[in-house]
């Protein structure tokens, strides 16, 4: 099952590259984002999950890894003012 999730993704990831570089129709280059983030969001998350894990440790590594995630943009979005007027 983890072998078909990360072929997904890089499937994923390999059409939001391809609907992104396409010149012929602007809806697909607006998906291409959505589509090219979920896939990577996926793959990066799935590669912390141990093979054989339980349903509820996985759960709780995918709400950590997120929860870490928005805290950072969080930060971020709190600092960039705060240097901005350090400039």
């Amino acid at each position: 099952m983890r072998k078909l999730i990360l072929y997904l993704c890089i499937g994923g990831i390999i059409v939001g590259l391809i609907f992104m570089a396409q010149p012929f129709c602007f809806s697909l280059f607006k998906w291409s984002f959505t589509i090219f983030g979920v896939s990577g969001l996926v793959y990066l998350i799935s590669g912390f999950i141990p093979a054989k894990a339980p349903l509820k440790v996985t759960s709780k590594i995918i709400i950590l890894i997120m929860a870490i995630m928005l805290a950072a943009i969080g930060l971020g979005i709190y600092i960039a003012p705060i240097l901005v007027k350090m400039l």
